[in-house]
């Protein structure tokens, strides 16, 4: 298939399926802990009480058919896949939780927050993961570069536990 003639069709099919999925994790999502708020603060998010995080076996698919193609083709669902940003709504598979895995995830929500709103952030990311493909995505670039560790100061043993500031210590 190609994306680039496709685009304007899958768009608003992206961001209506985008929509319901955030308003299942806002009903049954998780607000962020204290920790993990600092954690969002860490990574540029402004409203981190807006937050809310669902934990999963596995990262929902869309339902139509020619969204998981374009999905698929373009790497957004592969199996190593543990993680999903959709406004202030966090999908994470629950064997994958980690403190990298989250922030990256929470860098996401910044940008959202930067772009104005989930419609506008699902239509600029996909856009620019058809012009330069998923790894090389300028908004998952930044995701990547903008990940906490829990390795900060030497403070643990593994990505499990994070430390963002000293009340973590």
């Amino acid at each position: 298939m190609n994306l680039k003639t496709v685009f304007p069709f899958l768009l608003p099919l992206a961001t209506q399926w985008a929509r319901r999925e955030a308003a299942k994790i806002q009903l049954y999502g998780a607000s962020l802990t204290p920790r993990e708020r600092r954690l969002a603060k860490s990574v540029g998010v402004v409203f981190p009480e807006r937050v809310k995080l669902l934990l999963v076996p596995q990262i929902p698919k869309p339902d139509n058919r020619l969204l998981r193609l374009a999905a698929r083709q373009t790497e957004l669902l592969s199996l190593n896949h543990s993680g999903m940003t959709l406004g202030y709504s966090i999908y994470i598979c629950e064997n994958k939780m980690s403190a990298r895995l989250l922030s990256h995830e929470l860098r996401h929500v910044y940008q959202c927050e930067r772009h104005g709103g989930l419609d506008a952030f699902i239509a600029a990311y996909l856009q620019q993961v058809v012009d330069y493909g998923y790894r090389e995505c300028p908004l998952e670039v930044d995701a990547r570069h903008n990940e906490r560790v829990a390795y900060l100061n030497g403070l643990a043993k593994n990505d499990d536990r994070y430390c963002v500031d000293s009340q973590d210590v």
